[in-house]
């Protein structure tokens, strides 16, 4: 569905997650009836579904796939990323998993700014920021990231804690790795100079 059933979505997953009491089963009932109703796994399914059917027809088809989605730089992301990661094992090692991003969600023109609510340089465009434009996008292919770690922990060379401090590092704009839409602002801005890289925080063992 589009970014604006996403970000109604995850609303209604987050507002889930504040503290209740489960007394009883009756409770526990309405909690797990209101999860289906966010809707929220039901979109990662989807997503994790069309992955696999991508690789299923790259592997076993032998068939060339195009992804493209309405705007061409949000599903279309999550798609072929997570497909990648299905297909080659070098994108589930930190160094392989750090190049997807940067190839696929940095450079090919995912406007990550935009899309998460962080820093860009305002620009004169149709897609000029505001509230209605934030989706999260790139929080739901973490999100299946994280899904296919649990399913087989053993193919992945980073964990759960690794996934979670990368979306800290997008959201608090500390490093310039995430910061603006595109590469070019980045580049005009000097952000691989004078910024850190949220790469190297994200390079201690724990992860």
């Amino acid at each position: 569905e589009n970014i604006h059933a996403m970000r109604t979505s995850l609303r209604s997953f987050l507002a889930l997650l504040q503290p209740k009491s489960l007394a009883n089963a009756k409770e526990e009932d309405s909690y797990l009836g209101d999860l289906d109703k966010s809707g929220w796994l039901h979109h990662i399914r989807k997503v994790l579904r069309v992955s696999t059917q991508v690789v299923h027809m790259i592997t076993v088809e032998r068939a060339s796939v195009l992804v493209h989605c309405s705007d061409g730089w949000d599903r279309t992301s999550q798609v072929t990323s997570l497909a990648q990661m299905m297909l080659d094992p070098v994108f589930r090692t930190r160094a392989g998993f750090q190049r997807l991003i940067v190839k696929e969600w940095l450079s090919f023109g995912h406007q990550i700014a935009l899309r998460c609510g962080t820093i860009a340089p305002l620009e004169k465009s149709s897609h000029a920021p505001s509230d209605d434009e934030c989706s999260p996008i790139f929080l739901q292919f973490i999100e299946c990231v994280w899904q296919l770690s649990q399913q087989m922990p053993r193919a992945f060379e980073f964990n759960g804690t690794y996934l979670a401090h990368l979306l800290h590092h997008l959201n608090a704009c500390e490093h310039g790795t995430f910061l603006c839409n595109c590469e070019r602002q980045r580049v005009t801005l000097n952000l691989p100079t004078t910024t850190t890289s949220a790469w190297d925080a994200l390079a201690g063992p724990e992860y």
